[in-house]
């Protein structure tokens, strides 16, 4: 081995030593002008302005949620490394861009200016041009659409007390800094993200009827169907055509099938009242399978018109809880309906009586702890001085006809009064259950008073579920 002079060798050595020197001191620039970290920590914590204006034309609101997020994280990006976007910003990305299938605007969440970014940053990284301030914005656009997007899924974009509603249910609010923080740890980000919407069949059943629906205007909508006079089972005519042709083209699973493919298009028969029947049933109207008015009415709802009822019952699914437990009921106030589920299957459904404009259900949630069977219902004294005694006044039969008596001071009173409407009562109004019949549930149908047919429902449920 050839020996070199000690004069040479430390010459070697301080000159190896320069370079690896100055090697150490330029690696954390080239590090950094790839890094997104740099450019977040300086706007969290060293720029006084609120809003961050960004060259695509949008703008990154650094409010208090997002100074909070990026805190916890030490000021680290999120979404974004030195070589671009990461595997969880781009399910955060698909995640944005489907948020139509929510009934959510993916404008709202910067889907085109969130694209631009990312694209611009692919651009200049095949250059090996300097991108860390360029990922450090998108980063900070990302966590912005974020937060907002986890919000909206789920507490809804709409507040119901805001809106006049008698909403007593009271709304979650989980999706604070350290539940956003602990759903990015989550080994798959993907189902942590589909994890925030409702998981229950009232709402999954909404997100398929918007892609339908989405699928019927983009084909031009559904046809009309003119109004009068109405149709029913053996009817014959064009009308007959396009009642089949507007059934078909919604596209229902059910009413399609029977709709359609009839040897004669324009006859009314046994298959289109079953489909007639099952539109009816939807959209809580009298299932007789005949198209009279108020079905022909609601036919003729524009499909973009449905579309914007799905968007605002999807929102409302938002407002409730995420649990319901395995057994609960559930009371659909605008169909008039009630489903009684367990473990996500409707096991029991009735048709039930909700109050109407100005006298509105209340929206609540509660534990049911006991059923009356067969009960006697007390009208609310502004329903009895507003509309029942009104009625007795034109007509001095009314109770009688609607299984309906007064009761306590007054009622005599009034039983033999034929004068003007009255202004007030001292008695009370009540409904009779039904009469015990020997016939069987069928025969304890409902009478014309509003309160007596869920009670006739009720006694049918007890006659089917008692035991022996």
């Amino acid at each position: 081995m050839r020996a070199w002079p000690k004069a040479f060798r430390a010459v070697h050595l301080i000159a190896a030593a320069a370079v690896m020197t100055a090697a150490c001191a330029r690696a954390p620039e080239d590090a950094d002008r790839h890094s997104p970290n740099p450019r977040i920590r300086i706007l969290l914590t060293r720029s006084t302005e609120p809003v961050l204006a960004l060259a695509t034309g949008d703008t990154v609101h650094m409010g208090d949620e997002m100074k909070a997020f990026y805190k916890k994280r030490f000021y680290r990006a999120a979404w974004t490394s030195r070589k671009g976007i990461l595997p969880r910003g781009q399910t955060l990305v698909a995640a944005l861009r489907a948020a139509d299938e929510e009934g959510l605007d993916p404008a709202y969440y910067h889907g085109e200016n969130v694209h631009a970014l990312i694209e611009q940053a692919k651009a200049d990284l095949d250059q090996d041009l300097p991108v860390g301030d360029l990922l450090g914005n998108l980063d900070l656009l990302l966590t912005e659409s974020f937060l907002r997007y986890a919000t909206d899924i789920r507490r809804g974009t709409i507040d119901p007390s805001a809106e006049g509603l008698d909403w007593k249910v009271p709304q979650e609010d989980d999706t604070n800094t350290g539940f956003l923080i602990a759903l990015l740890k989550d080994d798959d980000f993907e189902k942590a993200l589909a994890g925030l919407r409702p998981d229950v069949p009232f709402y999954n059943g909404l997100r398929e009827g918007l892609v339908r629906y989405r699928k019927v205007a983009d084909a031009g909508g559904w046809p009309s169907v003119a109004e009068a006079p109405p149709l029913e089972e053996g009817d014959r005519g064009a009308r007959v055509a396009q009642l089949r042709a507007r059934l078909v083209a919604e596209g229902d699973p059910v009413e399609a099938p029977l709709a359609e493919g009839a040897a004669a298009p324009d006859v009314y028969d046994t298959r289109l009242a079953e489909a007639v029947e099952h539109f009816q049933d939807r959209h809580g109207l009298a299932d007789d399978g005949a198209a009279g008015e108020g079905t022909l009415v609601a036919m003729n709802v524009p499909v973009e018109d449905r579309l914007r009822s799905i968007r605002l019952n999807l929102d409302r699914w938002r407002w409730l809880p995420r649990e319901f437990g395995n057994h609960y009921i559930m009371v659909n106030v605008a169909g008039f309906e009630m489903a009684v589920m367990k473990d996500d299957q409707k096991v029991l459904g009735m048709r039930v009586v909700v109050g109407k404009t100005g006298n509105e259900t209340p929206i609540f949630r509660d534990t049911l702890e006991n059923i009356v069977v067969n009960p006697y219902w007390n009208v609310p004294t502004s329903i009895a001085r507003e509309e029942i005694l009104p009625a007795i006044a034109r007509d001095p039969g009314y109770l009688a006809k609607n299984n309906m008596e007064m009761v306590g001071g007054g009622a005599t009173r009034w039983a033999r009064s034929s004068s003007s409407s009255p202004t007030s009562t001292t008695c009370t109004c009540t409904t009779r259950p039904p009469a015990r019949s020997s016939a069987g549930p069928a025969a304890r149908s409902a009478t014309a008073a509003s309160g007596s047919r869920s009670r006739a429902t009720w006694r049918t449920i007890y006659s089917r579920t008692r035991p022996g």
